[in-house]
């Protein structure tokens, strides 16, 4: 059903007009499905090789809560930021934490849920500054790789890995 669900989305509304837009026949219109293991991630979020609400500044952006990426995506939790370079050896500009008062998380049933964050781990940062520059680097090599800028989702499992999820051209 979730696979039906899937090819589907490729013919909904936002999709068509997206292909008309662009202007993108129906026939040269590909698809991929990808079915992997539901990540039980202790942090995520989103990390954009290049700026993309201030062009001009040339660095890499990093957004990130504890969880599941999905509030910081969807805007539901204010997330933490880091600031980088654009060079082979990205350095940190910058870096702010929110306070993280929620987070997405996987119950024993596989189904994602809401829960608090305690309170003593409410300000702390979802990723540690060896990571940061670690995952800036994925970003830039996948920015190489493509040739443009991406916008890179990941998650950040208990064992320390990162992951990336997805990355696609930066809008």
């Amino acid at each position: 059903e979730a696979y039906k669900e899937v090819v589907g989305s490729l013919f909904t509304p936002s999709a068509t007009k997206y292909r008309l837009h662009q202007g993108i026949p129906l026939g040269h219109s590909a698809m991929a499905v990808l079915v992997m293991e539901m990540v039980d991630a202790v942090a995520g979020g989103v990390a954009y090789s290049h700026d993309p609400v201030n062009p001009a500044s040339d660095s890499v952006i990093i957004n990130g809560v504890l969880g599941l990426g999905h509030f910081a995506v969807d805007g539901v939790v204010s997330p933490d930021v880091w600031v980088l370079t654009r060079e082979d050896e990205p350095s940190l500009i910058r870096r702010r934490a929110s306070v993280k008062q929620q987070m997405l998380t996987i119950d024993r049933e596989g189904r994602m849920v809401d829960v608090d964050v305690p309170e003593a781990a409410q300000k702390a940062y979802s990723l540690n500054d060896e990571e940061v520059v670690r995952l800036a680097k994925q970003v830039l090599m996948l920015d190489k790789h493509a040739g443009t800028y991406q916008d890179v989702e990941r998650a950040k499992k208990a064992d320390g890995s990162i992951l990336i999820l997805q990355s696609r051209p930066l809008q």
